[in-house]
């Protein structure tokens, strides 16, 4: 049997001799190496960006131009008293308490006019837990089609804020 002749890549197509075909099958092997080596690179610092963002202290969101939640973070979930899946579509304002829609609705036309970060503090309603009160930081990216959103639970804030007006009322 004759061994079939490998083509040089070039205009006059030369049959390889066996040291060039040696030659770029091992450079061929060292590519494929290097892109191996990369994509586990690559596959690593995914996962440390998918631990730090789920496992943050704070909730993570990621919003439409509506309000619409389009990613959230665990944290996010838990804070909201809500699987992660069934956040995923739904407007953040049926989370937030009647009377703080107003304070949201501001927020998110501020938030449109991608000025700058834009931050509140909201009143969201739980379904078991009762209120959760939390600080809002958000701001606009993609020529204001989307925003990244911050939230903080500061629900022991407001309560020791209460109490304290409450006592200062009391010794009045």
């Amino acid at each position: 049997l004759a061994k079939p002749k490998l083509s040089k890549p070039n205009k006059t197509n030369q049959p390889l001799d066996q040291a060039d075909a040696l030659h770029l099958i091992l450079k061929l092997q060292a590519q494929n190496e290097e892109l191996a080596q990369t994509r586990a690179e690559v596959e690593k610092a995914y996962r440390q960006y998918t631990d730090l963002y789920d496992f943050a202290p704070v909730g993570y969101f990621t919003l439409a131009r509506d309000g619409t939640i389009l990613e959230v973070n665990l944290a996010g979930a838990n804070l909201l008293s809500a699987e992660r899946v069934k956040l995923i579509n739904r407007r953040l304002g049926l989370f937030v308490a009647k009377e703080s829609r107003p304070i949201f609705n501001a927020f998110l036309e501020g938030l449109l006019s991608c000025e700058g970060k834009e931050t509140c503090e909201l009143a969201f309603e739980k379904k078991k837990n009762g209120v959760l009160w939390a600080r809002l930081e958000a701001t606009c990216f993609e020529g204001g089609e989307i925003c990244r959103a911050m939230l903080t639970d500061i629900t022991e804030r407001k309560r020791m804020e209460q109490a304290l007006q409450e006592s200062e009322n009391r010794f009045r």
